[in-house]
């Protein structure tokens, strides 16, 4: 073999392994929206109680009242949901052209203590507790037997991949509004997958 093919082999094959680790780097990211449509009492004064209600809004607001950030009326909570990991909360939302998705993981959080996998681990059935504190008075812990299904999702750009695709809990637990004690029920739903790569 002539030298020169050599030096041919040798520039294609690093070429090659070039791209493959461009590729390997590459992740499937799959944000679930996420919706909070949570109902309860919180205690007032002289024995009575006051009906509240919590939904994605409040938690965005109360988010804001932490001073760390400013979202506005179309800030959207998503769940970074990508296979075989406890999803992560984010924030998403839309400046103009600019799309800014922001991690709020250190106030609301989701974690699993049972899961139990049914048709071929394409439907789980779990236990989840998701937690929110703002730090200002405003947070509550909610268990909630969840059911979670799996499933070919595709987006823009992205070959389609098995991912969760649709989830929805029904959840109860105590927490506090402004720092008055509150129970809250309700269901927390997160689906309308959106797929993308990342780097």
């Amino acid at each position: 073999m002539s030298m020169n093919r050599i030096i041919r082999l040798a520039t294609i094959s690093g070429m090659l392994a070039l791209g493959t680790g461009i590729v390997a780097a590459q992740t499937t990211n799959v944000y679930l929206k996420a919706y909070f449509v949570l109902s309860g009492f919180k205690q007032a004064p002289n024995n009575q109680a006051v009906a509240v209600r919590i939904i994605d809004k409040d938690i965005l607001a109360a988010l804001n009242a932490t001073g760390n950030f400013t979202f506005g009326s179309n800030a959207q909570l998503l769940l970074k949901a990508n296979d075989n990991e406890i999803p992560v909360f984010f924030v998403r939302q839309t400046n103009g052209t600019q799309v800014v998705t922001t991690d709020v993981s250190n106030y609301l959080t989701v974690a699993q203590t049972a899961e139990v996998n049914a048709r071929q681990g394409l439907v789980i059935y779990a236990i989840r507790v998701f937690t929110f504190d703002n730090h200002q008075g405003t947070r509550f812990t909610l268990t909630g037997f969840t059911t979670i299904y799996r499933g070919s999702v595709a987006g823009p750009g992205v070959g389609s991949a098995i991912r969760p695709f649709n989830a929805g809990a029904q959840a109860v637990g105590p927490g506090t509004i402004n720092g008055t004690e509150t129970v809250l029920q309700g269901p927390i739903y997160a689906g309308f997958p959106i797929v993308e790569l990342s780097m």
